[in-house]
């Protein structure tokens, strides 16, 4: 079995666009986000990224598929898609901002029943490779405070962190950045 990745035809992508833009503003929301915040920031974020309902430049929506193959040629639409394989997740990585080398992971998820087979952790190496391949210095990502298991996966594979955000409520409504 190898674990590839496949542009995501056009058929797939308006729907997947509207799941994705939806857990993330539930992802905001477990961060504790308040709930008009979070929905403007998930807003905001996919008409920036996806004008018109169409991947910004430079960005590369896949979906992770899991292939008979012996793995020879693998990699971005090789080994994919001819001989159908099994999506087993997405990925979407894209420059951090328009024409920048620092590209970012902007989603990444396998599917709840084909996770603990390290799905997860070939799509990541392969979104290093296909970053590079498009011209990125770095690839960098988010993972909120309550992903530990995701948060341990990126370790693993040499990510640092970078910043923490940190919260505490100190009275009122509960609401505020």
């Amino acid at each position: 079995m190898t674990t590839a990745l496949r542009l995501m035809p056009d058929d797939r992508l308006g729907p997947w666009i509207a799941r994705s833009q939806a857990e993330y503003e539930r992802s905001r929301l477990a961060s504790g986000e308040p709930a008009e915040i979070a929905a403007e920031a998930a807003r905001a974020s996919f008409e920036q990224n996806f004008p018109g309902g169409r991947p910004a430049p430079g960005h590369l929506v896949h979906d992770v598929v899991v292939t008979a193959s012996d793995g020879a040629g693998a990699g971005a639409g090789a080994g994919a898609g001819e001989d159908g394989g099994t999506v087993v997740g997405v990925l979407w990585i894209g420059p951090f901002a328009e024409g920048s080398d620092a590209w970012w992971v902007w989603d990444v998820e396998i599917d709840e029943q084909h996770r603990g087979a390290g799905h997860g952790r070939a799509a990541m190496q392969l979104a290093e490779e296909e970053a590079a391949r498009h011209g990125a210095a770095t690839l960098g990502l988010n993972v909120f405070g309550y992903n530990t298991a995701a948060r341990a996966l990126y370790e693993s594979l040499g990510y640092e962190t970078t910043a923490v955000q940190m919260r505490k409520p100190v009275g009122g409504s509960g609401s505020g950045a």
